[in-house]
């Protein structure tokens, strides 16, 4: 696998790790998941 296809598949795997956690905070409305998010997406823009 070149640097490109891991890239992708890095992206995709976020992709759906965030599509989860919105639709989680959506089911629960709760507060601590909406700091999560936050955490992780500052986490993948360093």
């Amino acid at each position: 696998m070149d640097g490109a296809t891991t890239q992708i598949i890095l992206y995709g795997v976020v992709a759906v790790v965030q599509c989860v956690t919105v639709y989680r905070l959506f089911r629960k409305d709760n507060k601590t998941d909406a700091k999560e998010v936050t955490k992780f997406q500052t986490r993948i823009e360093q």
